[in-house]
């Protein structure tokens, strides 16, 4: 386990050596503005922690493998943790 954990850091870690958070779900609604509270309370606790924010990679289905047919969600997590991550500010906060 602690092996696992050693090759993991760098994925979860910047060069600053603070902690990433993404988040990845699938929603059955269309209107993807209902996963607003899940994102903001993700934000909100890595704004918490220090950490950094890389948002959430939403997948449209309701049953298992339905997400697989949606081709956006998919070409999006090609590339979704690849990107440096800015760091997680409160709402009230200037970015």
């Amino acid at each position: 386990m602690g092996e696992l954990a050693a090759h993991s850091r760098p994925r979860l870690q910047g060069e600053d050596g603070r902690a990433h958070l993404w988040g990845v779900t699938a929603l059955y609604h269309k209107e993807h503005e209902v996963a607003e509270p899940l994102i903001g309370t993700l934000n909100n606790s890595a704004a918490y922690f220090g950490m950094r924010f890389g948002g959430v990679l939403l997948g449209k289905g309701g049953r298992i493998d339905d997400v697989l047919g949606d081709t956006a969600a998919l070409t999006r997590a090609k590339t979704f943790f690849a990107q440096d991550p800015p760091t997680a500010l409160f709402p009230y906060q200037a970015a």
